[in-house]
């Protein structure tokens, strides 16, 4: 079972709805620290258990909205390579 946040166990569709969700707002409000912020660590915690997917749908939206945002760039990369 895929989850995208630590402690929900309510499975894969809830996982992607939240990834999605968090891209979503990431594209909406691309300039909105708290959003960024709740965004990475969503993601953080899908790197963090292993779960490369969920965390690629989060920081590629990062990534998208603010090109220049290392950060982003980096853990979009990990995620990429440990998909492969």
């Amino acid at each position: 079972m895929t989850l995208c946040l630590v402690g929900v166990t309510t499975g894969f569709a809830q996982s992607a709805e939240s990834c999605l969700s968090a891209a979503a707002s990431v594209r909406n409000s691309p300039r909105d620290k708290r959003v960024l912020e709740e965004a990475r660590a969503l993601g953080f915690s899908a790197i963090r258990s292993g779960r490369f997917e969920d965390a690629l749908i989060v920081f590629s939206a990062i990534a998208e909205t603010n090109p220049v945002d290392q950060m982003a760039l980096y853990f979009q990369a990990l995620s990429l390579f440990n998909l492969k």
